[in-house]
């Protein structure tokens, strides 16, 4: 599963179930964007440069989500019942608390 999240809020804004439909969905973000360097547009480039590694475009990220995570089950940090993803600040909160 990958999810399209707000870096802002840290909202999960949609999910999807391959790589094909996230690149799709990034297409169609880097379109409307002005900042988007408008150089390659390969599913290659999407994989390396966004999904596996850390580039934005217009505060949106996209990140492969486990299955346990995209339920709402918080194993491993990276997502919770709500569909927030936890930034540092609160994962650290949540170890200091014991959780």
């Amino acid at each position: 599963v990958i999810s399209h999240v707000d870096l802002i809020s840290g909202v999960r804004q949609v999910s999807f179930d391959s790589e094909e439909a996230a690149f799709n969905d990034w297409r169609s973000e880097r379109s409307v964007s002005c900042g988007a360097d408008l150089g390659v547009e390969s599913q290659s480039e999407f994989v390396s440069n966004y999904l596996d590694g850390r580039k934005s475009i217009n505060g949106i990220v996209w990140n492969r989500v486990s299955l346990d995570s995209s339920l709402g089950v918080d194993g491993n940090g990276s997502g919770d019942a709500d569909g927030r993803v936890q930034g540092k600040e609160e994962e650290k909160g949540a170890i200091d608390q014991g959780g």
